[in-house]
């Protein structure tokens, strides 16, 4: 396996001045802030947290390896987390699901190599979402159509809870099991892979819990703690939380917006956060998910008003109702956990840079905020059609395949038959032309027009069959480059954004010699 490194997909935000990370509090990752941070004092909560994650994993994955009993007992004792987290994806879907899951565990490692210290590595699995229709669905390739396929459980379901309360339908998610392994090459390890989240299908009820399972197998070798933030444990470890948020919702609001337009002004950017309330929380989380707005002293739902004395109630007694939205998630997963490094996608590191005030209402500093690795899987039939057509893996690759798809056909194309079909429709146009001039009636016009047209459309006709032809002479080239692309820059994005980790033979990766970076990690066999 080769590492090769490429700079040229990374047009995400960079920060080099001071000036630029002031909207990060002024956290790198380099020794000086790392050294700052793990002196932050625990949680009064961390060990409770420790303990709920605990029962909660234990609960879903049945036992802990050694090397996650060990993050439990650290977490317990206040040692700091590296983090980040994603919606719970169809059978950990897309790919980059995993590569935020190996950027944690590398940046863990580096912390240890740097300032020889034992960080916790914890997903965050986005329990608490509500988004169906982004995590219902997964990409294969299918390569008897040469085509992308995708592959979706109950697509025209309507669900407006968060996903952690929805229990999935096992028969169908078996069927849709069998449908996306209908697509890959049918080798041991998928065969295993199929059999293994099969076995974890049946042994779950409800969606999370599944993608928790998934996630487990494939990193509890490496210590991986999986926080489950649906819990009901959780939900009253937050209730103070909640409260707070609450109390400062016109702070909170007002620190959003300035911080955001600050922000979006100093990298000459749009906004990232787009957002409809003023409270930036939902209730009614187990059934309908609803938005809450501040008017004046109230807060309101589409179809109910509370007080805040009422509000308040309420979440003393349902806390589990309640959830975050984009704009306080990352501020309860601070007050949640300590934090060393937060690692996210591109569009997440500009949600942070646009929290920086909200964090200062709350009293809290941010973690060090990186962009989670991105990874590029190169097969060897892959790099070989590269070579072939000397292309190089850049933004550009979609411009450039379609120039060599033209340089195909027009090395193939005989252009002196183009120019004489011209002629001939230029010698017909004239002639036709000719008569016009001595017609004395309008039908006699209509006649000659009529007939114009029809040989014109006989030219029309042997144009477009040559040129079909010429393509036809050069299909296999073109399907070649058409593959090569839609394999990885599938919708003109990287792969990882589009398919499932199976579709690719070294889908999961070595990471151990790898140190963390932000440029794309080209993978090659």
């Amino acid at each position: 396996m080769r590492y090769l490194f490429n700079d040229e997909f990374n047009d995400d935000i960079h920060c080099i001045s001071e000036e630029d990370y002031k909207f990060f509090h002024h956290n790198k990752f380099d020794d000086e802030s790392l050294h700052r941070l793990i002196k932050r004092a625990p949680h009064e909560h961390t060990e409770r947290l420790a303990s709920i994650i605990e029962k909660d994993m234990l609960e879903i994955v049945g036992d802990l390896t050694e090397s996650q009993r060990n993050n439990i007992k650290k977490l317990k004792n206040g040692h700091k987390v590296v983090i980040g987290g994603q919606q719970a994806g169809l059978f950990g879907s897309p790919a980059y699901i995993l590569h935020k899951v190996i950027s944690i565990l590398v940046v863990v490692k580096d912390i240890k190599e740097k300032v020889n210290y034992d960080a916790v590595p914890v997903f965050w699995v986005a329990s608490e979402d509500h988004d169906y229709d982004e995590i219902n669905h997964t990409h294969v390739y299918d390569s008897l159509h040469k085509r992308i396929k995708k592959v979706s459980y109950k697509p025209n379901l309507d669900i407006q809870m968060s996903i952690g309360f929805y229990e999935y339908d096992k028969k169908e998610m078996l069927d849709v099991l069998d449908e996306v392994f209908n697509y890959t090459e049918d080798r041991k390890q998928n065969i295993e892979i199929k059999n293994t989240i099969e076995r974890e299908i049946n042994a779950h009820t409800y969606w999370s819990e599944l993608f928790t399972a998934l996630t487990n197998k494939v990193f509890s070798e490496h210590g991986l703690l999986i926080f489950n933030a649906h819990s009901k444990d959780v939900r009253q470890l937050e209730k103070e939380i909640f409260q707070r948020i609450i109390e400062k919702s016109e702070e909170i609001d007002a620190a959003f917006s300035s911080g955001q337009q600050s922000f979006n002004q100093h990298f000459d950017i749009s906004p990232t956060i787009q957002t409809d309330t003023n409270v930036h929380l939902f209730i009614h989380s187990e059934w309908n998910r609803e938005l809450l707005h501040r008017d004046g002293d109230v807060f309101k739902t589409e179809d109910k008003t509370y007080t805040k004395e009422e509000l308040l109630n309420y979440l003393n007694e349902s806390p589990e109702t309640f959830s975050n939205n984009v704009v306080t998630r990352p501020l309860m997963q601070e007050l949640l956990f300590n934090t060393i490094v937060f690692l996210g996608g591109g569009a997440e590191v500009k949600y942070w840079g646009e929290l920086h005030e909200v964090f200062k209402v709350m009293d809290r500093e941010m973690p060090i905020v990186l962009k989670r690795m991105s990874f590029l899987h190169v097969p060897p039939q892959l790099e070989k059609r590269l070579n072939e057509y000397d292309l190089s893996l850049t933004p550009n690759l979609v411009e450039h395949i379609e120039k060599e798809k033209d340089k195909l056909i027009d090395k193939s194309t005989n252009e002196k038959l183009l120019q004489r079909i011209q002629t001939l429709k230029d010698v017909i146009e004239q002639q036709y032309e000719s008569l016009g001039e001595v017609t004395e009636t309008k039908h006699e016009e209509t006649l000659i027009d009529i007939n114009e047209s029809r040989m014109l459309k006989e030219v029309d006709y042997l144009e477009r069959k040559y040129q079909y032809d010429v393509k036809r002479q050069v299909r296999n080239k073109l399907n070649q480059l058409d593959e090569l692309l839609m394999l990885l820059l599938p919708k003109n994005a990287l792969q990882e954004r589009t398919f499932h980790p199976t579709v690719f033979s070294n889908a999961f990766i070595d990471f151990t010699p790898l140190t963390y970076t932000d440029q794309l990690i080209i993978i090659m066999d």
